[in-house]
């Protein structure tokens, strides 16, 4: 009866970029803030975490791999559940879309969670998240780039524990991902038609 709870950690961010020196100016440490998060969900016993690759390489000494981040967590709380790895796109996310609640730092990770009704907390260090849930008006994103690390776990624990409304917002923004691929779809066809006249 635990609350099932995805935590795709970035193993980009968790090497520091490939730089391994913050390539992405993040005003947070991004490993203490995975941590953090992490010990105060398994204090309060309710929760079932799972840790979720979404970029994965089974060399770990590419940076770009989210294998490190959660084999690195793993180690440390043991209780933690690791997802296997999936070779399939449409797998990764049939396994997310059985989770309450998804925190994640890869886009496409977000994307999953959130066209499937997950109550999604986006990690943003980039402003292309913003870019995409602001014009779905979803404005549950913690901003790496700009707030710092007691601003992000606060944020964090307080859409947990309102999970069912952040649920709630994701499926009210189904009409308005239809309406804008409906507008894609129609530009597409006209220059599809433009280009077809020139030919």
């Amino acid at each position: 009866d635990k609350i099932k709870l995805g935590f795709n950690p970035s193993g980009l961010l968790w090497s520091g970029g490939y730089t391994r020196n913050n390539q992405f100016g993040l005003t947070v440490d991004y490993q203490a803030y995975c941590k953090k998060i992490i010990e105060y969900l398994l204090k309060q016993g309710q929760y079932e975490i799972h840790l979720i690759s979404h970029v994965f390489s089974l060399n770990l000494n590419n940076p770009d791999n989210d294998l490190i981040a959660c084999k690195d967590l793993k180690k440390l709380y043991p209780e933690l559940i690791e997802a296997p790895l999936f070779d399939l796109p449409m797998d990764v996310k049939s396994y997310i879309s059985t989770m309450d609640i998804f925190i994640g730092a890869r886009m496409h990770a977000t994307i999953a969670a959130f066209s499937t009704g997950v109550a999604t907390i986006p990690f943003s260090y980039s402003r292309k998240f913003e870019g995409l849930y602001h014009s779905l008006d979803y404005p549950f994103l913690l901003n790496a780039y700009e707030e710092d690390q007691e601003c992000l776990f606060n944020k964090t624990m307080q859409w947990i524990v309102d999970y069912k409304n952040l649920q709630k917002a994701a499926i009210s923004a189904e009409p308005r991902i239809r309406d804008l691929s409906s507008v894609f779809e129609e530009h597409c066809e006209k220059l599809i038609l433009e280009l077809s006249k020139k030919i």
